[in-house]
């Protein structure tokens, strides 16, 4: 994701200074809502699915034909790793990460368009079709090594439409509703001429507290700094 090159020109624009700042806020928090969001959605979801039931060594969403000899194991997952739920977690998450990874990389002002890093967009596209692969064509040794379980056909493609409206909300949210709405509303309002927060330089800070909380400390400080003249 840092591998985008720098942007051919300076702008006057200055890139955030720190981690505490509204718009760097806004952007985390607001892709952790989504993420949460879509991810209680598919929780939910699964459960109202009519082949959906607690699972167990016997279960089979994938057969319905076996639905006769369900009942005749009680064995449970004793780590509760192993249902619908967590299978359906597995798939919304993973192609999370990888959206908010697209999203975070930002390029113009101060970078090059992330299109422009290859070995970021290799890396993206190889990881989107592999783990488009493994939720559309399951495949039975990829399934046990993470402990993944059958579900329909259907509810794959269902996954699939709950992690494309994921995938606009998050592009929609960081680049219209971040970058061009709050950000002309809110996060630049000095240069409209709006009345804003004034920071001062770092060192013009500690200054400002030395003068309040310890007087004789900015004195001195000041006849330290004062020049010599001469008589």
């Amino acid at each position: 994701m840092s591998l985008n090159p720098a942007w051919k020109e300076l702008v006057a624009q200055r890139p955030p200074s720190g981690l505490i700042s509204g718009p760097l806020l806004f952007s985390v928090l607001s892709q952790i809502v989504i993420c949460v969001t879509f991810q209680t959605m598919a929780f939910t979801f699964v459960k109202q699915e009519p082949w959906y039931e607690v699972w167990n060594s016997s279960s089979n969403a994938c057969n319905v034909s076996m639905d006769a000899h369900l009942g005749n194991s009680t064995h449970h997952d004793s780590h509760n790793i192993k249902n619908y739920e967590n299978t359906t977690l597995f798939f919304v998450s993973s192609f999370q990460y990888l959206i908010v990874a697209v999203v975070f990389s930002k390029g113009k002002p101060f970078r090059q368009p992330s299109y422009k890093n290859y070995l970021f967009i290799i890396s993206v596209l190889a990881l989107f079709a592999l783990i488009f692969f493994f939720m559309l064509y399951p495949i039975e040794s990829v399934d046990k090594a993470f402990e993944l379980v059958c579900v329909p056909f259907q509810w794959r493609l269902v996954l699939l439409f709950i992690i494309i409206g994921n995938a606009l909300t998050s592009f929609f949210v960081e680049n219209i509703v971040l970058d061009i709405i709050l950000w002309k509303l809110v996060f630049n309002r000095d240069k409209q001429g709006e009345p804003h927060m004034v920071t001062h330089p770092p060192q013009e800070a500690n200054d400002l507290w030395a003068a309040r909380f310890c007087p004789p400390c900015a004195s001195a400080k000041r006849r330290l700094l004062k020049p010599n003249t001469c008589i």
